[in-house]
């Protein structure tokens, strides 16, 4: 198998569904241990911006944890026109809760799931600041790029990015950090200042 990110579904009944990127390094066995999968749960709550009124956003449950080969189960949903989500098949592990949106963006949102299903989560969005980032490496080649909070929330990951290409993400005021990986494995971080602004951020080999 080639080095790079690996889609891996993994699935039982009544048992969560694993839906997550495996990044292969180059020249070594990329050894995964064992995956276990454990008895199906979920989380439920709101969306909802400053003045308190419903949004419908696209969500996903990131789980926070396995990242030492960019691991980490995905599960994508939708808020309603009331701003109801519900994320099942989840599996009893802590999870961030992330926006995936054009028009509007959150902080993540831990959940603790190891105990079962948590209802009654808000999720607060807002506009945020509209951030372009450019990866400034050889368009010959491609990166792994993950946007995470100085605590290591994650804000939000890519698949493979190639080179000499620009992509926009809206983006809480704050301060960030991005983690830039190769075949498998970390290649650099750089800070991220986010104002009030539009910002351009140019991620470099």
């Amino acid at each position: 198998q080639k080095p790079g990110q690996l889609e891996l579904q993994l699935s039982a009944p009544e048992h969560e569904q694993w839906d997550g990127v495996v990044s292969v390094p180059s020249g070594v066995v990329a050894d995964l241990g064992t995956l276990e999968l454990t008895p199906a749960t979920s989380v439920a709550g709101r969306v909802l911006d400053a003045d308190g009124k419903a949004v419908s956003v696209q969500l996903r449950a990131l789980a926070d944890e396995g990242r030492e080969l960019g691991m980490g189960a995905r599960r994508y949903n939708k808020s309603g026109a009331d701003g109801r989500f519900e994320c099942k098949g989840l599996g009893r592990r802590p999870y961030a809760l992330l926006i995936s949106d054009d028009e509007w963006t959150a902080l993540p949102v831990p959940v603790d799931l190891r105990n079962g299903p948590v209802k009654g989560v808000t999720i607060s969005v807002a506009k945020g600041t509209l951030v372009q980032l450019h990866s400034g490496w050889p368009a010959t080649e491609s990166r792994v790029v993950r946007l995470v909070t100085p605590d290591g929330l994650t804000v939000w990951d890519a698949d493979e990015i190639r080179g000499a290409a620009s992509w926009t993400r809206r983006l809480f005021p704050g301060e960030y950090v991005a983690i830039l990986s190769r075949d498998g494995v970390e290649a650099r971080r750089l800070p991220v200042q986010v104002g009030a602004t539009a910002l351009t951020v140019e991620h470099s080999p």
